[in-house]
């Protein structure tokens, strides 16, 4: 069994606090900014003894009734409230929801869409025969209903507690991104021989076993990044010799593809941002076509056979190949990257 496994620290410059932001861009973007740090698993710091600034506003709250807009050409909002409806159930112990039709009760039902939006409830519940009639959808639990209530209510204070462990509350959908990124590539290992056991989804286990291969860890920092408030959702290829899973994410209204799976690093190497945000033109030169994706949350799984689009065409947000993050200036809505023995800046401010 060959594992890679992830140090815990990084030393990186420091985050300044969430009210202390800018509307400007720094004159030189080799200036020094100010120091802070990306906070590490544990939610301490990672080096320097500078204290962080009160939080200010409302905590991280698990998200029951997610949705992306990504997938919305192909998923009318009737599907919507069929698994809204359906997590509201599943959290109260029931086994009836309100469900609009067949079509809406089997999206909703279906085990990937559960395993990407309702992760506690991936293989514990599942769709019963003729489960929809007269605008009523039945579900049949895996395991005891106490059981299920318990393991739901575990999952979503243990999301909520990493939201607001690597996060704060006034971060912009960039910061979000890349701290989640910057935490998964610290603390997720690559497993060879990884499959999902005790009949869970892919995206529950991963999350608590910290190990996957690229469909787990791509699902996993989807539904984070969507937790979080990022319009975001898992796609893959499965062509050209390539079968590859990573996340295609909107920052600012513009489309980017996300690899965390390649961001993954070992024990002295610093945050490579080569695979964090790519253009369309990046995501096929890495060897992984776009041309002809799928993603799971569509209703016909095929990109080419569905309406919607996943453009990712301008470069505003992207790093070059090799770039190595130094440190996340907040206040002037700036990442400091290294390259070439040059520290330069991306402003992400708008």
């Amino acid at each position: 069994m060959l594992k890679r496994w992830i140090c815990l620290v990084l030393v990186l410059a420091l985050l300044t606090g969430c009210g202390a932001k800018e509307a400007a861009a720094p004159e030189d973007d080799t200036a020094p900014a100010d120091s802070g740090q990306i906070a590490d698993e544990t939610g301490g710091e990672t080096g320097g003894e500078t204290e962080q600034p009160e939080e200010p506003g409302e905590p991280y709250v698990y998200n029951p009734h997610l949705t992306v807009p990504l997938v919305a050409a192909d998923v009318p909002e009737e599907y919507w409230q069929a698994l809204h409806s359906l997590c509201d159930a599943l959290r109260a112990g029931e086994d009836t929801f309100a469900c609009a039709s067949q079509e809406a009760y089997r999206w909703a039902t279906d085990q990937a869409t559960l395993n990407h939006l309702f992760p506690a409830a991936c293989t514990r519940v599942t769709p019963v025969e003729d489960g929809f009639s007269d605008g009523v959808g039945q579900v049949h639990y895996e395991v005891p209903v106490e059981e299920f209530m318990g393991r739901q209510a575990q999952f979503e204070a243990d999301v909520a507690a990493l939201l607001n462990k690597v996060l704060r509350n006034c971060d912009t959908d960039f910061e979000k991104a890349l701290k989640l990124y910057n935490y998964m590539s610290l603390n997720f290992l690559y497993e060879y021989d990884f499959v999902p056991d005790k009949g869970d989804g892919s995206v529950f286990v991963t999350f608590h076993s910290r190990e996957g291969q690229c469909v787990d860890l791509a699902g996993l920092y989807a539904f984070l990044l969507v937790q979080a408030g990022v319009e975001a959702v898992d796609i893959s290829c499965f062509s050209d010799g390539m079968d590859h899973e990573w996340v295609y994410l909107v920052l600012d209204g513009v489309g980017y593809h996300s690899d965390v799976t390649w961001g993954l690093r070992d024990p002295a190497e610093p945050l490579d941002l080569t695979y964090f945000l790519m253009t369309g033109e990046m995501r096929a030169n890495s060897g992984c076509p776009v041309d002809d994706l799928t993603v799971p949350l569509l209703p016909r799984f095929w990109v080419s056979l569905s309406a919607s689009r996943f453009p990712a065409d301008t470069e505003t947000l992207c790093f070059p190949a090799g770039a190595h993050l130094t440190r996340l200036d907040e206040a002037a809505d700036t990442a400091y990257y290294m390259l070439g023995g040059r520290e330069t800046g991306v402003y992400y401010g708008g």
